[in-house]
């Protein structure tokens, strides 16, 4: 599921080609991705969530997190 940041939505999308999975953002007036962030090699899919200032970003399969502070997120 997406998380709102700053009136934004962010998502994993899932690596189908071998790649890192991505952190993306959609605009919500073109309803375009507008910004793209690798999440780097070991995740290939994953999970998002906000709490306490952060956004969390998880892959079950790796057992990897990353913790992103909500400051890298300005428009």
């Amino acid at each position: 599921d997406p998380v709102l940041v700053q009136g934004f939505p962010w998502l994993v999308v899932e690596s189908l080609s071998g790649e890192p999975a991505r952190l993306v953002r959609v605009s919500p007036t073109t309803n375009a991705v507008d910004r793209v962030v690798s999440l780097g090699d070991g995740f290939k899919e994953g999970g998002i969530a906000l709490l306490g200032g952060a956004v969390w970003v998880f892959d079950a399969g790796s057992s990897q997190v990353l913790r992103l502070p909500l400051a890298a997120f300005a428009p």
